[in-house]
C-alpha cells in the first residue's frame, strides 16, 4: 500500500491521479483550520472532468480540527483515473489517499 497527501484548495483539486490501475482504500480529509468548511469529492475518468456527474461526496461538513473519513470495500481505478475535490476555503484541508496496485 501508499499514501498519497495533498493540500485541498477552494478550486478543483486532484488529491490522486491513478498509474495503471490501482484501488484506493481509504481516503481522510483533515480540517487543520479553526473553521467548519464544506468538501466535495469526485471520481473522474481519464480524459474526464470535474462536474456533477462525477460527484461521490458533495457539501460534507468537517468541523474545525475534525477529520471526514471516507471508507469504501475498494475503488479501482483506470490509468489516468483521479480523485479530485474542492473546499469552501483554501489552507484548511489535507487529504490523504491509501491505495495499492491491483
Amino acid at each position: 500500500m501508499a499514501l498519497a497527501n495533498v493540500a485541498v484548495g477552494n478550486t478543483d483539486t486532484d488529491i490522486y491521479t491513478s498509474s495503471g490501475e490501482t484501488c484506493v482504500v481509504t481516503m481522510y480529509f483533515c480540517n487543520y483550520s479553526v473553521s467548519t468548511v464544506t468538501l466535495s469529492i469526485h471520481a473522474v475518468e481519464n480524459g474526464g472532468s470535474v462536474a456533477d456527474g462525477s460527484l461521490i461526496a458533495k457539501d460534507i461538513t468537517i468541523t474545525a480540527a475534525d477529520t471526514y473519513v471516507l471508507s469504501t470495500d475498494r475503488l479501482v481505478l483506470a490509468n489516468g483515473d483521479k480523485i479530485s475535490a474542492i473546499a469552501s476555503a483554501g489552507s484548511s484541508v489535507t487529504a490523504t489517499v491509501s491505495y495499492a496496485g491491483v
